[in-house]
């Protein structure tokens, strides 16, 4: 296939590549979140990944809670328990932070 392929996605903002994750609190903010919940699997956890997206939601004023027990493999009890634990709270967003697993 010659040339460049370009991927877009219009309706939903996608962000990938070195220091996107420092601007999720701008992001947030150009969406209207005032409370989102940020999705995390364990990797993203431990390598302080949640944590910075955390602290660029909170910088721009923005109370975030952080749900980090998506697990890399997914089972449906463990879907369940992001589903029930999203349905439980006031958010009005979800945020996502690590790979396919977390989306």
């Amino acid at each position: 296939m010659p040339g460049n392929v370009k991927f877009s996605i219009t309706d939903v903002p996608v962000n990938f590549g070195g220091g996107a994750i420092n601007d999720i609190g701008g992001d947030a903010t150009a969406l209207g979140l005032r409370r989102p919940l940020l999705l995390a699997d364990a990797h993203s956890a431990n390598t302080g990944h949640a944590d910075r997206a955390r602290s660029s939601l909170e910088a721009a004023g923005i109370a975030v809670e952080v749900f980090a027990d998506v697990l890399c493999e997914p089972t449906i009890s463990s879907w369940q328990a992001a589903v029930d634990h999203a349905a439980g709270g006031t958010f009005d967003g979800l945020i996502a932070v690590g790979g396919g697993s977390t989306i």
